[in-house]
């Protein structure tokens, strides 16, 4: 269980949302090795108490452990899921900053065509650059 707790405390969430995607995939992994430890975890702690109650000569030591063992398997848990927050979370603001940009970028392009001084060069350049005015005009107001 140790060597998992590094893992479980990873600070790093990524710098993109490529990155991140394949934060999750590798905690998704250390959370399904971890989720399929703990049914032997458990049973090694329930054996562990049910020598202490028989009455075992190492009967403190054990109880002790025990309640470590416990305690260490209560704690990863709480680590895993904080950090599977933590990566949802810097997935979420990614895809926030992505749908920002691409609004800006937008608004920028629909800007630079609004103030555009073209007024087109014959009839048909006039209704292309009329067509397009109206299509930014409907988006603009949806």
């Amino acid at each position: 269980m140790n060597e998992h707790q590094p893992a479980a405390q990873n600070e790093e969430y990524g710098k993109d949302a490529s990155e991140t995607e394949l934060l999750l995939a590798n905690h998704a992994t250390l959370t399904n090795e971890l989720q399929s430890k703990e049914a032997e975890l458990n049973i090694a702690v329930e054996e562990c108490y049910m020598m202490v109650n028989e009455g075992h000569f190492y009967s403190k030591e054990l109880d002790d452990r025990g309640l470590q063992l416990q305690v260490l398997i209560e704690e990863i848990k709480e680590m895993i899921d904080r950090r599977q927050a933590m990566l949802l979370e810097a997935a979420s603001l990614y895809e926030f900053e992505q749908d920002v940009a691409e609004a800006l970028s937008w608004m920028q392009l629909s800007t630079s065509n609004i103030l555009s001084d073209n007024i087109g060069k014959d009839q048909q350049d006039c209704e292309m650059l009329q067509a397009q005015h109206k299509k930014q005009q409907i988006n603009i107001e949806a």
